[in-house]
């Protein structure tokens, strides 16, 4: 059970996020959505062992870019105001504000999951209606999408908010 602290600190840090999004100017769902679009192009193509080295390699390459271009926003920030746009790290800025690493951990990963989880029921959606066009249906083809457009994706993006929130705080 979450407290009123823990919850009020998550929204904190989406305030904050929000608020940093509208000065920089930055537009996080742009990258990760032309490779999520990428994504549900290969989904359409049902499991197939002959040309499986192609396909495999575009997943894994999907399946890791979408998560660290959804989370990049949210990691590092260049105020163009300054010199030479010196970047700073968002967990940086944040430890002056009074949340605490893990409510930052948590609301990256929530971040990542609400994104993940629409995309691969879309791409599940997807692979099931080109499966029955082409009479290929198979779990395997569904257990496919689903490890590649939600298990590893969650997985590399929990890895990269883990790393990336290392040295928060001191």
């Amino acid at each position: 059970m979450t407290s009123a602290s823990e919850l009020k600190q998550r929204e904190l840090i989406r305030s904050f996020d929000r608020e940093h999004l509208s000065y920089t100017g930055q537009v996080p769902w742009a990258l990760p959505g032309l490779f999520s679009f990428m994504g549900g192009i290969i989904s359409c193509l049902p499991w197939n062992r002959e040309d499986l080295f192609g396909i495999l390699n575009f997943s894994l390459l999907i399946s890791v870019w979408i998560p660290y271009f959804l989370l990049l926003p949210y990691q590092e920030t260049a105020y163009r105001n300054q010199p030479m746009e010196k970047k700073q790290k968002i967990y940086q800025v944040l430890q002056y504000l009074p949340v605490s690493v893990k409510q930052i951990r948590i609301v990256r990963i929530q971040y990542i999951w609400n994104y993940l989880w629409k995309f691969s029921l879309v791409m599940v959606l997807l692979q099931t209606i080109s499966s029955c066009i082409f009479a290929r249906f198979s779990f395997v083809n569904i257990l496919w999408v689903v490890s590649f457009s939600l298990v590893l994706p969650m997985g590399m993006g929990i890895l990269q908010v883990l790393t990336s929130t290392r040295k928060a705080r001191s």
